[in-house]
């Protein structure tokens, strides 16, 4: 497995077929039901020859039934179209480890050409056409509203389009504007187009003062025209606060709704909050990242269209620390548990610095207790690296996200927050990176960093100086007398009730 190109990020699952020397990773959600689904696909065929016009249609149905992609293959004579056929044929062995995405063939003239003549799926054969679920209704552009069965058909011609195929079938996979799901977003980020992620309140009917229905028809508004530069996403931002953080948008649930553009040059830009939601501002606000110009265009388009201006919820609870608990990090602390705080001016001297091991705390400073408790114990993984001598072998650094911080690290994935991740010695500064998935004790990290980075006997309990390990192991022993004196009771009382047990049978 590991001479395998390019495996994805662990933990990760694999088909390994039999006759075969080469892996189909899976890409797709962790549910019993994709991963069932992907196991039954490896073990057909990649492409299944379609014979009559009932084997298509049960075939196209089945696949959108399960909210999954077919891809079907017309022809009309495999003599002249057989270069067409090849590619067609290829494309379908190498779709086959994604569990979406269904291909099959159709050679039959006249099969072909009723789907061409009478339901005018393409114009001429050889033809791919593409079927989708719609999805929910009012994340859908009008134009794909005409077909009644709730699916979406779109064809491409083999012998004429001068754009791949597989290019082709990412860019129609998904609506112009869709829901932000593990699946959803590796076809967006496969795609390659700047991100227009629009977070709402999904649980709710609102966010701020206007309904989600309103803000996802103004985002439609604006795809009509920018969904050929951009893709538009809406995502829930309950489920999403850690990625809001990431892109800049500050105040978690109380900064709904948010609308933030994410660059291919990792550029973010943050909708501006006192400007109202509305085709026209979001089309300005578009338009003005696409060239460079900001918010500016969107600011100029307010001054036309007012409509839909937000009343956004106000969060003036203070955060508080609880010492041994929750707590943050600053300079006074970095300067006390020798912590290096990484920014874009330090990012290549000490993250990128191949000479040493680095362990990278990535966090949010707010509206993230379970950040602010690891960094209780974060601190003391400094503060032991560096009394035990290693401040030369290992720099402690944290990364707090937001204002584009995040992006210093190339393909840094972001999942639940805080996360940590080892850069050994000696290794190049990209992925597959080492990420710590153990539980958030001092001692637990440390041994972690030794068993993976180029820091090595730490020795007995090294997260304990000599005075604490004294202490722990005088506790250590009272704890063990104190279980030897409860077992000595217990075999006393077990001794004095088996005397008791024989008198009374003697009786």
């Amino acid at each position: 497995m590991t001479s395998a190109p390019d495996p994805p990020p662990l933990p990760c699952l694999f088909w390994k077929d039999s006759k075969r020397a080469s892996y189909n990773f899976y890409d797709d959600v962790h549910t019993l039901e994709a991963i069932s689904s992907f196991i039954d696909k490896q073990m057909a065929k990649p492409i299944t020859a379609l014979k009559t016009i009932d084997e298509v249609t049960s075939f196209i149905s089945e696949a959108v039934s399960n909210n999954h992609i077919s891809l079907v293959g017309f022809f009309t004579d495999s003599d002249m179209q057989d270069d067409e056929i090849e590619d067609f044929t290829n494309y379908a062995k190498k779709v086959h480890s994604n569990s979406r995405v269904y291909c099959g063939i159709v050679e039959d003239e006249e099969v072909s050409r009723y789907f061409m003549k009478e339901l005018k799926w393409f114009d001429r054969p050889p033809a791919v056409v593409l079927t989708r679920p719609k999805g929910d209704i009012n994340l859908l552009m009008p134009e794909e509203e005409f077909n009644s069965n709730n699916t979406y058909h779109t064809s491409y011609l083999l012998d004429l389009e001068t754009t791949p195929l597989s290019t082709w079938v990412l860019a129609n996979s998904l609506p112009p504007v869709t829901y932000l799901t593990p699946y959803t977003f590796t076809i967006l980020a496969s795609i390659g187009k700047p991100m227009v992620l629009c977070f709402l309140d999904w649980k709710s009917s609102t966010s701020g003062n206007l309904p989600n229905s309103l803000i996802t028809t103004e985002i439609q508004l604006a795809a009509r025209e920018y969904s050929k530069d951009v893709t538009f996403v809406i995502a829930d931002g309950s489920s999403h606060l850690d990625r809001m953080a990431v892109v800049g948008v500050k105040g978690g649930m109380s900064a709904l709704p948010a609308i933030v553009i994410n660059g291919n040059d990792r550029r973010t830009e943050v909708f501006p909050e006192e400007l109202p939601i509305n085709g026209e501002t979001i089309g300005g606000f578009i338009a003005g990242f696409l060239k460079g110009k900001g918010g500016s265009m969107a600011l100029a388009a307010s001054k036309r269209n007012k409509r839909n201006q937000v009343i956004r919820d106000t969060n003036n609870e203070e955060e508080v620390d609880k010492v041994g608990q929750l707590e943050t990090m600053d300079a006074e602390s970095d300067s006390k548990f020798h912590i290096i705080n990484v920014n874009s001016e330090n990012f290549e001297s000490v993250v990128l610095n191949e000479d040493k091991d680095v362990l990278l705390m990535v966090y949010k400073s707010t509206h993230c207790d379970k950040c602010k408790s690891l960094s209780v114990y974060y601190k003391r993984v400094g503060l032991r690296f560096w009394e035990l001598g290693f401040e030369n072998q290992i720099n402690i650094c944290r990364l707090e996200i937001g204002d584009g911080r995040s992006n210093l690290l190339p393909n840094l994935e972001l999942g639940t927050l805080p996360i940590l991740i080892l850069l050994p010695k000696n290794r190049p500064r990209q992925p597959p990176y080492i990420y710590y998935t153990g539980v958030g004790k001092v001692q637990a990290i440390m041994k972690w960093v030794e068993e993976n980075g180029g820091v090595k006997n730490l020795g007995e309990l090294p997260h304990l100086n000599e005075e604490e390990k004294v202490r722990y192991k005088e506790q250590i022993k009272v704890r063990e007398d104190r279980r030897k004196l409860r077992l000595s009771e217990r075999e006393l009382e077990e001794i004095e009730g088996k005397k008791l047990k024989k008198l009374e049978d003697e009786l």
